[in-house]
């Protein structure tokens, strides 16, 4: 199975760290200390999205274009690349 990739929003905040969200998913919003750690928290909080997707629960939007994506002073957006195998595959069996 391809990747899905989503445009996702990173907003430094002032006392350190990333808040981080995909504008195509509602309440998929998570953190970090660097972007790279607010990135893997952001593929976790899409990983049990897409799971309800699966099972019938929601539905994957289309992904916007990242050019699209409105953003504030000082976010930026990076894509993030999302391989439902590699996350299944990290689950343990009683979860998936």
């Amino acid at each position: 199975m391809d990747p899905i990739t989503y445009p996702a929003v990173l907003h430094p905040e002032e006392d350190g760290g990333y808040s981080i969200w995909l504008p195509d998913i509602p309440g998929c919003i998570s953190q970090g200390r660097t972007v790279s750690e607010a990135m893997e928290n952001i593929k976790e909080a899409f990983g049990l999205y897409y799971e309800d997707a699966v099972e019938g629960q929601s539905v994957l939007p289309e992904p916007a274009s990242p050019g699209s994506v409105r953003l504030e002073a000082g976010e930026f957006v990076l894509e993030m690349s999302f391989s439902p195998a590699a996350y299944l595959a990290k689950r343990p069996a009683e979860q998936v």
